[in-house]
């Protein structure tokens, strides 16, 4: 397709999403880059409603991945259709998670990302949990000019995180 106008509405399809239309369409990219590509250590990496997406991942079993990362996704409460809070299937989840938030988000606040990951502790899920003070939901992508420092550190802990994380699968 040709690339997305400025005024692109992604909403629109973003609300048409489903958790089992989510889980299908995901299942089916790992099966083809396992197959097709080779693939040994899959991660999902997530932002926004991705983020909360690739933390659900983390109890999707049959995906067979090594761990997952999210970047300010919401682990907590009702969001889009009907994907699951986060939180509330912590004990569910079978790979490390990382989770990245920003301190002065005003979507997600700081309290939830540390529900999340009490949440996470107490059900002895392999996880970090990084709250950037003062950095904003889409630090990382839509503002990272303006949070060099903070994108440079989380993509750090990303690269580490991923590191490990293959290590302990093979």
């Amino acid at each position: 397709p040709p690339p997305r106008a400025p005024d692109f509405d992604h909403r629109a399809h973003a609300q048409r999403t489903t958790w089992a239309g989510l889980q299908a369409d995901i299942k089916a990219a790992a099966a083809h880059l396992r197959l097709r590509r080779h693939v040994h250590s899959l991660f999902s990496v997530g932002f926004c409603f991705g983020g909360r997406v690739s933390f659900l991942l983390a109890t999707v079993p049959a995906l067979g991945l090594s761990g997952v990362v999210g970047f300010y996704g919401w682990p907590l409460g009702p969001f889009l259709n009907d994907t699951p809070a986060p939180a509330d299937l912590a004990s569910e989840m079978t790979v490390p998670v990382l989770a990245i938030f920003g301190g002065a988000d005003t979507k997600i606040p700081t309290e939830h990302a540390e529900t999340f990951g009490r949440a996470l502790q107490q059900a002895g899920v392999t996880h970090e949990v990084r709250t950037y003070a003062g950095a904003p939901h889409s630090f990382f992508d839509r503002a990272h000019e303006d949070h060099a420092e903070a994108s440079a550190e989380a993509w750090d802990l990303v690269r580490r995180f991923l590191a490990a994380s293959a290590a302990q699968r093979t």
